[in-house]
């Protein structure tokens, strides 16, 4: 596959915002050269501000509001994926999916294990790296939302799912 597949691929789908199609493409092609961890670096962040855009388009909450403090700030992947509102967008199984690898504690927790340099060389060997690049195109590109219509996901007209599937992991 070249580079423009990888983006042709990203820019079809309705989970990836406009302004993240090139970070989430570079993250795809990583992982199917076999670079996991690049690939889990790349696309954690692209992951997490995804879903944020999603939920706050059906009208949810993504702030954490700190009263004493007067102040706002965006709740991480990690508690993202505990909100019930999960729910509204993806099915039963990605919501579980998510809430694994991403989730607090006793979870992996994966976005914070590289958000704050908790991941070194032998890490990026892990299943974990692998998983978090199958489910972004899992996200990506067979659209596994509870209601796609939600998000209006589509792919290039009438683009058969099961043969972008072979093309991506063939």
């Amino acid at each position: 596959l070249e580079d423009d597949d990888y983006y042709s691929m990203v820019s079809q789908s309705k989970f990836v915002p406009e302004n993240r199609r090139f970070m989430f493409a570079r993250g795809l092609k990583a992982g199917y050269e076999g670079d996991f961890q690049t690939a889990a670096s790349l696309l954690l962040p692209q992951i997490e501000n995804a879903v944020r855009i999603h939920l706050k388009g059906h009208g949810c909450d993504t702030f954490h509001h700190d009263v004493s403090k007067e102040m706002d700030s965006e709740v991480g992947l990690s508690n993202l994926v505990e909100r019930d509102e999960m729910s509204l967008l993806f099915d039963e199984g990605l919501c579980f999916e998510m809430r694994v690898l991403y989730g607090p504690p006793p979870n992996y927790n994966l976005r914070n294990q590289y958000a704050h340099g908790l991941v070194d060389d032998c890490f990026g060997c892990a299943m974990t790296d692998f998983l978090v690049w199958y489910n972004a195109l899992r996200l990506v590109v067979l659209g596994c939302l509870k209601h796609p219509e939600k998000l209006g996901v589509k792919f290039a007209k009438k683009v058969n799912t099961r043969r972008c599937e072979a093309t991506v992991l063939s």
